[in-house]
């Protein structure tokens, strides 16, 4: 019996047709993320990495999205401090210009673990 073979001009052709649409899926998935995503991964560099940062923490052990409407974000996050090694909490109040987000307000929440340590003292 004869085995049916692809014709090595059709793989070549397959070949150019697939990478092109690979590199398109994966453009599109890394530049036109959901508005939460973009806000979320915004937040994590500025809040673990910014320099001028004076709420700037270690880790985050929890990052959540409260409200996004591409425009305007709240998001709270948890994590250890930079400079107490306390865990902290914080509502980031975060708005977006044309292209960029920014932030607008960080307010400090309490933890429990820090009020109970403020009562001891």
């Amino acid at each position: 019996m004869k085995k049916n073979k692809i014709n090595p001009k059709y793989k070549i052709l397959l070949t150019k047709a697939l990478i092109p649409l690979i590199l398109i899926t994966s453009i599109k998935a890394v530049f036109f993320r959901e508005p939460e995503q973009q806000v979320d991964i915004f937040v994590k560099t500025y809040m673990t990495s910014s320099i001028f940062n004076k709420y700037k923490i270690k880790d985050i052990s929890n990052l959540e999205v409260i409200f996004s409407d591409g425009n305007y974000a709240v998001v709270n996050i948890q994590g250890r401090d930079n400079r107490s090694n306390e865990i902290v909490r914080y509502d980031i109040y975060v708005t977006k210009d044309e292209r960029h987000w920014k932030i607008k307000k960080i307010t400090e929440k309490d933890v429990l673990s820090n009020k109970v340590k403020k009562y001891l003292n």
